[in-house]
């Protein structure tokens, strides 16, 4: 996935195009950050999941093991943790996971019910703190029922979704 919504929804905007995978410059990064906040390298994380097929997650411990294996690739030790499906959910909406495997499944073919569900004034402390400015262009967007005068403000959304990071989509599902 290269960014939270499938290409398939409106809201999509392919002119808002990933960063690119090289982790020879995300160990550069994370050394930099290292030398100047004062931490120590490896970094040490928890990757939080729920052993529980969906569409869009058919092998949980299998991705949870491929992301463990890819972050050491570049200095971030992972301890997966396996939660009971029920205390998962809870933790996640309620903030409480740092690193954590969930998917989205819409409810409605739109981009609202995507980033404003998960981004907006609204939405649950699963990504953490707000962005106020991320939740203001949601709101702006949300707010109008033009195509046309929605859509730059969803390459903005998507926009700040990539460079502040508080996710990073991995894949998209089908069903």
């Amino acid at each position: 996935a290269t960014q939270f919504i499938p290409s398939s929804i409106f809201g999509y905007t392919p002119e808002v195009e990933p960063f690119p995978y090289d982790p020879e410059r995300a160990r550069e990064l994370l050394e930099q950050a290292a030398a100047e906040d004062g931490f120590e390298l490896p970094i040490e994380t928890t990757l939080s999941y729920r052993d529980v097929v969906r569409g869009y997650l058919p092998q949980p411990g299998v991705v949870a093991q491929d992301l463990q294996a890819q972050l050491a690739e570049v200095g971030i030790n992972v301890t997966l943790d396996l939660q009971e499906s029920g205390t998962f959910i809870d933790n996640s909406d309620a903030g409480l996971l740092s690193l954590h495997m969930l998917g989205w499944g819409a409810d409605y073919p739109d981009a609202t019910n995507f980033l404003d569900y998960h981004f907006g004034a609204g939405a649950s402390e699963q990504f953490g703190e707000k962005f106020p400015e991320l939740t203001s262009v949601l709101a702006e967007a949300a707010a109008l029922a033009d195509p046309e005068e929605r859509y730059p403000l969803y390459v903005e959304a998507n926009t700040l979704i990539r460079d502040l990071a508080p996710m990073v989509p991995i894949a998209h599902g089908g069903s």
